[in-house]
């Protein structure tokens, strides 16, 4: 009877469990659509300009906000990237919601926005905080990236999302490059055809952005506290906006290893 008792207890608590956290991820959702609608409202003076905007924003929810631990465990625990891209690979598929292979493109995209927090904390956070130079190296460049060091920084910038994602979608067999303009990196992935923009550092998904022909960009609630809301904003509203710098044709498209040899990282080079 007292093995029973316990038995309805654990249920009991795991049920509590899951519902707090389905509170928390309603609670950000709502605070991401609270901020989606400032911005827009900053930006428009009328719902007919943000109709006729060239991409609207959709926040989503990122199904993966208590992960974060063992993403982070799984990466620092790996013996070689091959090795850390297949433990990861099952909580990537786990991501369902269009059902064809952009759905493990996004759950790869949050997966590996879990591996860094954005820059450095305060009082640092106007210092350059990439995993090859941050407060952890003394502002001092480490040289040419490697495996050790991209797996055991908890800090990184667009460069180590971009040159991560790329090698776990290359990984799962996407036909993958790199994406580069004036300020910013990021992936482009090609399915059926469509070109799709991925972005972990700012948890954004945009449909056939360099195709043009879908208007929908896909902002996921960031992971609590590893990011500053300005930096993420600054990329979805340039690319939403059509700000100088983010349109289509001004994104430099690189092939991986002329992208992992352009940022000293040729050991992600098969």
């Amino acid at each position: 009877m007292r093995k029973s008792y316990f038995v309805i207890g654990c249920l009991l608590v795991a049920v509590v469990a899951v519902g707090a956290w389905g509170i928390f991820a309603k609670q950000q959702l709502s605070v991401l659509k609270t901020e989606v609608k400032k911005l827009q409202k900053y930006r428009y003076r009328s719902q007919s300009q943000i109709d006729s905007a060239r991409i609207e924003i959709i926040p989503e929810n990122n199904p993966y906000l208590e992960k974060i631990s063992e993403i982070r465990r799984v990466k620092k625990s790996s013996a070689s990237m091959d090795a850390m891209w297949s433990r990861l690979e099952p909580m990537a598929a786990t991501y369902h919601r269009y059902g064809d292979r952009r759905d493990l493109a996004i759950g790869a995209m949050l997966v590996v926005a879990g591996f860094y927090d954005f820059g450095n904390p305060a009082p640092n956070d106007a210092k350059v905080g990439c995993v090859s130079i941050n407060q952890e190296t003394n502002f001092t460049s480490i040289g040419d990236l490697s495996f050790t060091a991209m797996t055991k920084s908890d800090i990184g910038c667009c460069t180590d999302f971009t040159l991560m994602l790329a090698s776990f979608l290359d990984h799962l067999d996407f036909d993958t490059e790199a994406v580069i303009n004036t300020g910013h990196q990021a992936v482009k992935v090609t399915i059926d055809g469509r070109e799709h923009f991925l972005d972990s550092n700012n948890l954004l998904f945009a449909q056939d952005f360099f195709g043009g022909n879908d208007r929908e960009m896909h902002y996921f609630t960031p992971y609590v506290e590893t990011r500053t809301p300005s930096s993420q904003h600054y990329v979805m509203t340039s690319m939403a906006f059509s700000i100088e710098g983010f349109g289509k044709e001004e994104w430099k498209v690189n092939s991986l290893d002329k992208h992992y040899r352009l940022f000293d990282a040729e050991f992600l080079i098969d």
